[in-house]
């Protein structure tokens, strides 16, 4: 419910282009989550962040206003 409401904030009040996330490449049900929300996979940023005593890549995902408002559940 959270990233319906982001969404429509962004797109519908402030008036967005673009809306994008980054997430943990290991995080799979994140991933999905934003998959099902119609984020789109970028790219990947290797070796970006430091956790734990190593690097772990991460995710760059992102819609388009045109994307958010051709998507049916978004449609007024």
């Amino acid at each position: 419910m959270a990233i319906k409401e982001l969404k429509q904030y962004c797109f519908k009040k402030l008036n967005c282009h673009r809306l994008w996330l980054d997430v943990f490449e290991t995080n799979k049900r994140a991933r999905y989550l934003y998959q099902s929300e119609g984020f789109k996979e970028e790219g990947t940023l290797r070796d970006s962040i430091w956790v734990n005593g190593e690097f772990k890549n991460l995710i760059i995902m992102s819609m388009l206003e045109n994307e958010y408002i051709n998507t049916p559940v978004n449609k007024v």
